[in-house]
């Protein structure tokens, strides 16, 4: 029997925020199937959209393997879709319509499958996927707002680096910041990301150096 164990979320406000989404599937409790992915930023993006994308993207995934014959489940700690695709609760979003449309002609393939409600301690291995391609995003997002700093990094030393107008210390030995967001999240930076792409892509951008007295 085929466990299809969906999530998503919507961060850090929702609406609005960064929705991402992640499934596992398990065939008698070893995984088969693992993915995440990123599905938008701002305006329409809900923990509910980010639900309905985790569970099409499975569906999709077993009906292109083939699997469509197995007994299957869909798990989710979500009440809303769970419920909507029981029935038992109405699908009145315009913004949830078309996801459930998608995910019902998707369904039709499935021989048979059921849906179940689990609390979310029940479902940590695909919200632990939906988390990392959200920080997977946010980090994707650093490196962009970094790519626009490469030109205003100096170098201090071997390994430390500024940027210019800034009090914050770039170590490259152990990938760090002293900038607040580093400090919070332990995560790369922007400041981190503009001295790596200066380094690697246009090291001239770090020749001048600054007094550190």
């Amino acid at each position: 029997m085929l466990e299809i164990f969906c999530d998503g979320l919507c961060e850090p406000v929702n609406p609005g925020g960064t929705a991402t989404w992640g499934f596992v599937i398990k065939r008698d409790g070893i995984i088969i199937k693992k993915d995440c992915g990123i599905l938008g930023n701002g305006a329409g993006m809900t923990n509910n959209v980010a639900e309905y994308s985790a569970a099409i993207n499975a569906i999709k995934w077993l009906r292109e393997q083939g699997l469509t014959d197995e007994k299957a489940i869909l798990l989710s700690d979500s009440q809303l879709l769970i419920f909507q695709l029981q029935g038992r609760y109405a699908v009145r979003s315009n913004r949830l319509r078309p996801l459930y449309d998608r995910l019902t002609k998707e369904l039709k393939a499935v021989r048979k499958i059921g849906f179940r409600w689990i609390p979310r301690e029940e479902n940590e291995e695909a919200d632990a996927l939906s988390l990392e391609a959200y920080w997977q995003s946010q980090e994707d997002g650093r490196k962009e707002r970094g790519a626009m700093l490469v030109n205003d990094v100096l170098k201090v030393e071997d390994n430390l680096f500024k940027i210019k107008e800034k009090e914050y210390v770039i170590n490259l030995l152990n990938n760090s910041c002293t900038c607040p967001d580093f400090v919070k999240q332990r995560r790369r930076c922007k400041h981190i990301w503009a001295v790596l792409l200066a380094t690697e892509t246009k090291y001239e951008a770090c020749t001048d150096s600054i007094d550190t007295d």
